[in-house]
């Protein structure tokens, strides 16, 4: 809710911070406290309230009303994106989107800076297939696949 962070973290990450946002819990669990500390440290997680525009055109799938909201930023190319969508994301649709505690939004950022030539296009497909209702479909076979398509 408002508060940034940034990159590709584990679920453990996620889950500390949604339940204390959720307040199924006042505060991080001790293992994660250390790794909170240091993000924030680094300015990967700010307690610090970030102003993130959301409009009704975002992919967005969960409770539309929930109190937490994540935006997330992706990079169709980007590997630590694809591996997020692997190992992160289901747990936090499970636990999070699925029981309808969070608003799950995304937002299309292609790096082309990074050298993600073909990450625009990747986006414009799912964008596309957003057309059809089958947004989420697409973007999970996008990241499923990118090993394929990416060095085209």
């Amino acid at each position: 809710n408002r508060k940034l962070l940034v990159g590709a973290q584990q679920f453990t990450v996620f889950k500390a911070i949604l339940d204390k946002e959720l307040k199924i819990t006042t505060d991080y669990p001790a293992d994660i406290k250390e790794t909170i500390t240091k993000m924030k440290e680094a300015a990967y997680f700010s307690d610090i309230a970030k102003n993130v525009p959301v409009s009704g055109d975002d992919p967005m799938k969960g409770n539309a009303n929930a109190l937490v909201t994540i935006v997330e930023f992706t990079d169709y190319q980007c590997p630590y994106c694809a591996n997020y969508v692997v190992s992160t994301l289901p747990q936090i649709q499970k636990d999070y989107i699925a029981t309808g505690k969070i608003k799950y939004v995304l937002k299309d950022i292609p790096l082309i800076s990074l050298g993600h030539k073909n990450a625009p296009k990747a986006a414009e497909a799912a964008l596309c297939a957003k057309d059809q209702g089958k947004y989420w479909e697409m973007h999970d076979k996008i990241f499923t696949s990118q090993q394929e398509w990416s060095s085209l």
